[in-house]
């Protein structure tokens, strides 16, 4: 639907609706290898849950939150965490692409995000935010 060579994105409502469901990702930051399913509800509240590790130890997180979309950028306000320092705080991710199945986002450090959808969540696209 977008094209991440400079096309445009969707309008702000579009993107909202593209980005409601449920998305999982994996990422590297910090030498931190994380695995995650984040759910995006239309009531613009979201929920994080996976698993981070480090060498050979893992630890499960989770987070929940606010969400909302602004000039291209998908904000998070984070009100609970299991990552220390993460509650209370903002982030953002620059949107890059999204369309039914994959959501690209540029984070805050710089680095690249691959979000899939859930292929269980083919109702979230349709806008009953399951």
């Amino acid at each position: 639907m977008t094209d991440t060579s400079g096309g445009t994105l969707p309008d702000t409502e579009q993107l909202i609706t593209l980005l409601t469901g449920t998305f999982s990702a994996e990422e590297t930051n910090k030498g931190m290898d994380m695995s995650y399913i984040s759910v995006f509800r239309p009531d613009m509240t979201f929920s994080t849950d996976g698993a981070i590790t480090m060498g050979e130890n893992q630890s499960p997180f989770h987070s929940r939150g606010t969400w909302t979309v602004e000039d291209a950028v998908m904000q998070f306000h984070f009100t609970e965490s299991s990552v220390p320092g993460l509650a209370g705080t903002d982030s953002g991710n620059q949107i890059l692409s999204v369309d039914l199945r994959t959501a690209v986002f540029r984070s805050s450090n710089g680095s690249e995000i691959v979000m899939h959808r859930v292929p269980a969540d083919t109702a979230a696209s349709q806008g009953d935010g399951r």
